[in-house]
């Protein structure tokens, strides 16, 4: 039970979800391989944050730690704290804007700082030296005018943290807007922007790291000339790049599988209709299998009428309304198939469907089919 008294999902006895997330920690140990050997070499930063973009943030930092990992990433400071206090040793960088009020905290937990504005430099200053070293992150705006300062505030920002008692200029860091664009040559000129800046101040700083998953693999000569000394990898870690192909070709395999069970198993007859609003229409007597899985687990509503479902290593289509607790199948012809409540139903992974495939479907990424699953579908680990 947490500090509010919600009961935590994990630990409850398994047999009590009707929906689990199985994540295999060998695949993100070797996703973790194949992306150190494909950048190169070298160190890497983990991004952990969503919940190890929902694999399961504590066991996936124990489980790449142990491996060999040399830092871990967040999103937010509980992420960062959460980690730490279930014995998370290796640096953390908090790669959103903190408050002031969290300094104390981040400076206790030995979390590594984002530094986004000279503005934010200076608090950084102001509260430096009243406790142990801290270690900051420069991030600079390239050109995707989300997070960061401008390259010509970086001069100011570096002589206001270097006056500073106790603050450490640990990395140097952007993040590039089309990096998942192989044709893109917008990831070459922000690179640009960030080289002159590392030529002037680079070493300053531990580390240069700029290069995601996705630029370590479709841009590979943008920041391999060694200016960027550490790889940040979030989605690569759990098996995807931009395209599954790419993926695929390199060795990454995805770690994460969506189970679910049937509820119950109906006959409906031609003209009969399925769900809110009947939105699908039999057009033959024909099988309908309920599933226990809706919105509400993650399982997007923008897949009604439009998905497949794994059962008994057969696919078959959504049909109907994604409801917020139940999805319905359509298991064709009665006695085509012999399907029984309780038996399982892969929403996505092995045995069902891909996650691009239903990202496809839902017209999203990949990256949100894995975070969107829910705080109440069970996460299961394996070795």
């Amino acid at each position: 039970m947490d500090d509010a008294g919600n009961l935590e999902p994990n630990s409850l006895p398994q047999d009590l979800f009707p929906n689990r997330v199985e994540v295999d920690l060998s695949r993100i140990r070797n996703n973790l391989d194949v992306m150190r050997r494909h950048a190169g070499g070298g160190p890497v930063m983990a991004v952990v944050k969503a919940n190890a973009y929902g694999h399961g943030a504590i066991r996936v930092a124990r489980a790449l730690e142990s491996h060999g990992v040399e830092f871990l990433a967040v999103a937010q400071v509980q992420e960062a704290v959460e980690l730490r206090l279930a014995g998370l040793e290796r640096p953390i960088l908090v790669m959103g804007v903190p408050r002031k009020q969290d300094l104390p905290v981040l400076a206790d937990m030995r979390l590594d700082i984002l530094i986004h504005s000279p503005e934010w430099a200076r608090t950084v200053a102001d509260f430096a030296g009243r406790t142990r070293e801290l270690s900051v992150h420069l991030k600079v705006d390239t050109g995707m005018h989300r997070l960061g300062m401008r390259p010509e505030d970086v001069a100011e920002t570096i002589s206001t943290l270097e006056s500073a008692p106790g603050i450490r200029l640990a990395g140097l860091w952007t993040h590039f807007a089309s990096a998942d664009d192989p044709e893109s040559s917008f990831t070459a000129k922000q690179y640009d922007v960030l080289r002159g800046i590392i030529q002037t101040f680079g070493d300053r700083f531990d580390y240069v790291h700029v290069r995601a998953s996705n630029a370590v693999h479709y841009h590979r000569d943008v920041g391999s000339s060694g200016e960027s000394n550490l790889i940040r990898i979030g989605i690569s870690l759990y098996g995807y790049l931009h395209d599954a192909r790419a993926a695929s070709d390199i060795g990454l395999k995805p770690a994460m599988r969506m189970v679910s069970r049937v509820a119950q198993t109906r006959v409906i007859e031609a003209g009969e209709g399925v769900s809110y609003n009947l939105k699908w229409t039999a057009k033959r007597r024909t099988q309908i299998a309920t599933i226990s899985c809706g919105y509400a687990d993650g399982y997007f509503r923008a897949l009604s009428n439009k998905a497949e479902i794994g059962i008994h290593g057969k696919r078959f289509p959504v049909v109907g309304t994604v409801c917020m607790d139940l999805t319905m199948v359509n298991l064709g012809e009665p006695g085509s198939i012999v399907v029984q409540e309780g038996d399982a139903a892969i929403m996505f992974g092995d045995g069902g469907p891909s996650a691009y495939e239903v990202a496809q479907w839902a017209d999203t990424i990949v990256y949100e089919v894995c975070t969107n699953v829910s705080r109440r579908v069970r996460r299961v680990h394996k070795d």
